[in-house]
């Protein structure tokens, strides 16, 4: 009395098996994407603003747009390592 039937076990462990193992990389990038796209056009305004006093901002933009740029590639590469992709990233 008390125990589980053994059934129990083996209906659990066939869930788990389901479940997707490790994050979603794909929708991960899609946000990473989404949000440089948002930062791309916020440094192209600055840049075509003929206000000197928008360059600095431009600059910081651009700096952390390359560095997210950097930061996809490694991610798509590593992405690509773990499934055994072959090809060029993005």
């Amino acid at each position: 009395m008390g125990s589980r039937p053994a059934h129990s076990s083996r209906r659990k462990r066939q869930r788990s098996r389901l479940r997707p193992t490790g994050p979603d990389v794909h929708a991960i990038m899609a946000r990473l994407g989404r949000a440089q796209a948002l930062i791309t056009v916020a440094q192209r305004s600055l840049e075509a603003d003929d206000r000197t006093d928008a360059y600095p901002e431009a600059v910081v933009l651009k700096t952390g747009l390359a560095a997210l740029d950097a930061v996809y590639d490694e991610l798509d590469a590593a992405d690509r390592q773990l499934h055994g992709v072959q090809g060029e990233a993005r």
